[in-house]
């Protein structure tokens, strides 16, 4: 369901009838529960994907005074997937807006913080241990 939604609401954002405001505006409200980790990751999953497809601007509700509030939640989370995908939101901003993103991250882990005041945090790796892999499940039945 996440994903047909997210897809929904992409292809809505691309859409010359309708635009990405009323997306942007929706997804970027704070969330209900943040430690709900899984509409977190979908919601940043989405705007990931629509900075990379749409224009910056408020015509479309992407700025950094929209986006980095709503980022911060992911960058601030205990789910690792979630971090990841927050580091690759303010990456692409950053792209776009430069040291803009600076001021915002001053509550942030210092180790995620040091990733961007860098110049950027390298594509699709965390500055935060992930947890230890699971165990192999034993195969059922009787051998």
């Amino acid at each position: 369901v996440t994903v047909l939604s997210s897809e929904a609401l992409a292809h809505m954002a691309k859409s010359p009838a309708m635009g990405p405001l009323p997306v942007t505006s929706t997804l970027l409200r704070p969330m209900k529960d943040p430690s709900a980790w899984r509409p977190l990751l979908a919601r940043l999953l989405l705007l990931h994907s629509l900075l990379l497809s749409c224009d910056f601007g408020t015509a479309t509700g992407l700025t950094t005074d929209r986006i980095m509030p709503f980022a911060l939640t992911g960058l601030n989370s205990a789910n690792d997937q979630v971090r990841k995908q927050a580091i690759r939101v303010v990456s692409e901003l950053q792209k776009r807006v430069g040291p803009k993103v600076e001021p915002y991250l001053k509550d942030v882990k210092p180790q995620i913080r040091e990733l961007f005041l860098k110049g950027g945090a390298p594509s699709g790796k965390s500055p935060v241990a992930a947890p230890a892999p699971r165990a192999a499940a034993r195969p059922q039945g009787g051998g």
